[in-house]
């Protein structure tokens, strides 16, 4: 992805259906790396498809990953699925 590969010179922002990643700087630049927020699951699979590596990025505080970990290997439930009680029981 750099000037004179054939992509335009459009800023490409949130759309998954476009598989192109730019970086703006006042001109076109190669990606190397996606930095992505998980809320956007596809881009990780649009970067993967033109070869560029990804690492997401979460942007709640880490007592919230903690929370969503603990859920997803079972040791809490959510309140709202299943009547338990979760952090403080």
């Amino acid at each position: 992805m750099v000037v004179g590969s054939g992509l335009k010179d459009d800023l490409v922002f949130g759309d998954p259906n476009v598989p192109q990643f730019v970086l703006w700087e006042g001109k076109l630049r190669l990606v190397r790396m996606l930095v992505y927020d998980p809320h956007l699951p596809w881009a990780r699979h649009v970067a993967h498809a033109r070869g560029v590596q990804t690492t997401d990025f979460f942007a709640q505080p880490c007592t919230v990953d903690v929370f969503y970990r603990d859920v997803l290997v079972g040791r809490v439930g959510l309140p709202a699925i299943n009547g338990t009680r979760s952090v403080g029981s």
